[in-house]
């Protein structure tokens, strides 16, 4: 239960800052859907916590509760992509709220099925230390065609869902912060192209884009070196990525196109004469997964 009168000022102190507070509910989003690890995603959330799932079913009003819903489909790994956070602290608790797609592939292994939800995690001081008291995931309705309806009990994605490739395993992801203040965490390969503007970045990857108060320079070191090229001082783009070279520009598969100095013309070429088994080996299917690195301020 959560602290009252004289007490709760002095628990409050316990709450974490912003990064922390991500840290954590990201820390239990991941456990849950990619590792699947129950104990661990649901360690910080108190005996009565409050949650309502994707599910019109998905219902709870206590952690044992929440358990004995979610256990069927444990069995199953997800991937996580394109993931985007934020925090507000609010009379003395913490507002995570997080965006993220779920990727999955279909029953016959035909076609991937991408699915965006949100996530809303509230902390509040406990005698025991922060906790989560609330959450709430809901889906997409736009982005959810496919899901069908779900009876307690059952394990609503196992016919969805056949397997996951092994970037799901949570290693490998950077984190961005744009300039509005959300947290963007995504795999390396889900990057398309950077792109510098002044003192600013444009991080075009696989979902769209976001701009950062970064140096290109500073990005290129945190990337893989094998897996992106500079083609200019103020670009640069997942060789992956690239399908053709025409003139003095490369064609990305997205269809986007950017120019490549001509002092760096042979380089970029040498380049992507590697075996097209390496390149492929670096590049997963249009939408793949990943999980964690450092926060870019």
């Amino acid at each position: 239960m959560v602290e009252t009168n004289g007490n709760q000022e002095q628990a409050a102190e316990q709450l974490p800052k912003e990064h922390a507070i991500i840290k954590l509910s990201r820390q239990s989003l991941v456990n849950h859907f990619v590792t699947r690890n129950m104990d661990v995603a649901l360690a910080h959330m108190t005996d009565d916590v409050e949650w309502l799932g994707p599910f019109a079913c998905q219902t709870a009003s206590s952690k044992k509760a929440m358990q004995d819903i979610l256990r069927p489909e444990y069995g199953i790994r997800l991937a996580l992509a394109d993931e985007r956070w934020r925090a507000r602290k609010r009379a003395g608790t913490w507002i995570v709220s997080a965006c993220y797609t779920l990727l999955v592939v279909s029953a016959d292994g035909e076609r991937s099925i991408p699915f965006e939800q949100r996530a809303t995690y509230v902390w509040a001081p406990t005698p025991d230390g922060p906790r989560i008291v609330h959450l709430h995931v809901s889906n997409t309705t736009d982005a959810n065609t496919l899901l069908p309806s779900l009876d307690t009990g059952k394990n609503a994605i196992e016919f969805l869902y056949e397997h996951f490739d092994d970037q799901g395993s949570g290693t490998g992801k950077i984190s961005f912060r744009d300039i509005g203040g959300d947290l963007h965490v995504l795999h390396p390969n889900e990057l398309h192209a950077v792109e510098s503007e002044g003192p600013r970045c444009v991080v075009k990857h696989a979902h769209g884009e976001f701009t950062v108060r970064a140096a290109l320079a500073d990005i290129e070191e945190e990337l893989p070196a094998r897996d992106f090229l500079r083609l200019h001082r103020s670009c640069l783009v997942h060789r992956g990525r690239i399908v053709s070279i025409e003139g003095y520009r490369a064609k990305l598969d997205d269809g986007s196109e950017y120019p490549i100095a001509e002092r760096r013309y042979r380089s970029v070429k040498q380049a992507l004469v590697a075996p097209r088994s390496v390149l492929e080996s670096t590049v997963p299917p249009r939408l793949s997964s990943p999980v964690d690195s450092g926060t870019r301020p």
